[in-house]
């Protein structure tokens, strides 16, 4: 456990950099690409750590041509996002070694996180680069890169290409099938959505989520779709069942407490910034992207869990607007942001490995194997 603390320990200090006087672009892209090799290296030479390794590390050594129609995962027989297959067959040809594969695609991540920090944010391309890794998973993999191409593909929302958009969705999706929900996002990720419209949603989505009001709707229209296209509503509602609920979620009142209030500190934070003097264009996007990934968050805690996926590729707009905010601040209220980041910080890295911890610590390596 000490080497995951220790590093994020200076990724927090790193947060610092951006406050160093007389700092030059020249030097934030030296910081930020040193930091990115290392975490490329620490993520990449990772031997049977993380939750994906079993799986993935199977798939790898049994990929072939005809994986892209009935490739072998895992022991049993599912079909595999093709882009995801074509990776695996590649560098098992060209390599042999899971290995490099897993540099290769975090590698590709880590870039998209460096270049999109410049790219929406450039006032404090630091801040919003560590955050980005900071609450995002350990040990990325198919919709990490996912999510990570998702963000890169948000340049062509603002830019109006729809094209160019769609392409990157499609390359997205080819790793992780759920990236193909994203296509309507071009038409109304980048609208100016009333802040009073979003607390409206949030609260509606916390009544239907903590009332059954919600499973009744669904289940509704799970019939009503079934009598649509003709087919087996029992079918349609164990599928329903399967998707509801989930055991293991933690629906406690002190996690209910701290869900609301975490939400409520949020939503007062990026709201107050919005109508800020002299914030910067692409802010809203991002903020648009808080709002879709509070309301699935929470709408879906309980029931069709599966689609609380989509909530991941909008929580990396939180992480760019958590960097920009800490960048524009004045040095008083800087401070009391940054103890802020690394409390949340703190909390969402204890969650995960609060959950995973057999899974992922110790950290064993490559080299040690």
């Amino acid at each position: 456990m000490d080497i995951y603390i220790a590093i994020y320990s200076i990724l927090f200090l790193i947060l610092l950099a951006e406050r160093i006087k007389g700092i030059s672009g020249q030097h934030k892209k030296i910081i930020m690409l040193i930091t990115a090799l290392f975490l490329v290296l620490f993520r990449g030479l990772r031997w049977e750590t993380g939750t994906d390794w079993e799986q993935f590390y199977d798939f790898f050594y049994n990929v072939s041509l005809d994986s892209f129609f009935n490739p072998r995962y895992a022991g049993t027989r599912v079909i595999m996002e093709p882009g995801y297959t074509l990776l695996n067959l590649l560098f098992f040809e060209l390599t042999g070694a899971y290995t490099s594969l897993l540099i290769f695609y975090n590698a590709v991540i880590l870039w998209i996180y460096y270049n999109c920090s410049w790219k929406y944010f450039p006032q404090s391309p630091i801040n919003v680069f560590i955050c980005l890794i900071l609450f995002t998973s350990p040990f990325p993999l198919r919709q990490g890169l996912a999510c990570a191409i998702f963000l890169y593909g948000i340049r062509y929302i603002l830019s109006k290409d729809m094209l160019k958009f769609g392409i990157t969705i499609i390359i997205a999706a080819s790793m992780h099938s759920s990236a193909i929900l994203l296509f309507p996002c071009y038409f109304f990720l980048n609208k100016q959505i009333p802040s009073k419209l979003v607390i409206v949603s949030y609260t509606i989505c916390l009544f239907l989520a903590e009332s059954p009001l919600l499973n009744l709707i669904i289940g509704q229209a799970v019939t009503v779709f079934a009598w649509f296209m003709g087919v087996d509503s029992s079918l349609l509602r164990k599928a329903y069942v399967y998707l509801s609920y989930n055991k293991d979620v933690d629906s406690g009142l002190f996690t209910q407490i701290f869900s609301f209030l975490r939400s409520i500190v949020f939503i007062a934070i990026f709201c107050l910034f919005r109508y800020r003097k002299h914030i910067s264009n692409n802010y809203n996007i991002f903020f648009n992207c808080f709002a879709l990934s509070l309301c699935i968050g929470i709408l879906f805690k309980y029931q069709m869990q599966e689609i609380t996926r989509m909530q991941d590729y909008f929580l990396l707009g939180v992480a760019l607007l958590q960097g920009y905010i800490l960048g524009i601040l004045s040095i008083n209220k800087f401070i009391i942001y940054y103890v802020f980041i690394i409390l949340y910080g703190s909390y969402t890295i204890y969650k995960y490995f609060n959950q995973w911890y057999d899974l992922v610590v110790p950290y064993k390596s490559v080299i040690g194997a």
